[in-house]
């Protein structure tokens, strides 16, 4: 076997045949070559097909964790009102509460001074009949002595 200048190997004696077989070959070295850049871009399109996807995932997880970040956002301002508003009422209830105590203090306060001053006219009223009673006893004391007297007197004459 003999190699040819074009890389073919053959017998010596088959030029017709090596002829056909470089025409085949060259045919097939075509069409190889051909198929080769077929599957190499392919390759590449399957390649690019991949990284698009890849992209898209990417931008579509990007996309997702924006709204999700929005809407941990949205629901933070959500809570920070509610307890806002929460701690506005209570504190409105316990200023109300406040000032219901103070209220209930002052009317506490005029409710003692107004029963002092009762018990303080009750006792002066109660001195007062005390006083009287005692002025009208001695009063009737010296009405009946003095008729005393005048009974003695007249009894006595």
């Amino acid at each position: 076997m003999l190699r040819a200048q074009n890389g073919y190997v053959g017998t010596p004696g088959r030029k017709k045949t090596m002829s056909l077989n470089k025409e085949n070959t060259a045919d097939l070295a075509a069409q190889f070559e051909a198929r080769i850049a077929e599957l190499e871009q392919e390759v590449r399109n399957h390649r690019f097909e991949k990284q698009l996807s890849v992209q898209e995932a990417v931008a579509e997880s990007h996309q997702e964790i924006v709204q999700l970040k929005q809407t941990i956002t949205a629901v933070r301002d959500e809570l920070d009102n509610v307890n806002f508003d929460k701690q506005r009422q209570v504190q409105a209830a316990i200023a109300t509460a406040d000032d219901e105590i103070n209220q209930l203090k002052h009317t506490i306060t005029a409710l003692r001074d107004e029963m002092d001053k009762v018990r303080f006219g009750h006792q002066t009223k109660l001195q007062d009949q005390h006083r009287t009673a005692r002025d009208d006893q001695q009063e009737l004391q010296e009405t009946i002595t003095s008729l005393r007297t005048q009974m003695e007197r007249l009894n006595g004459s």
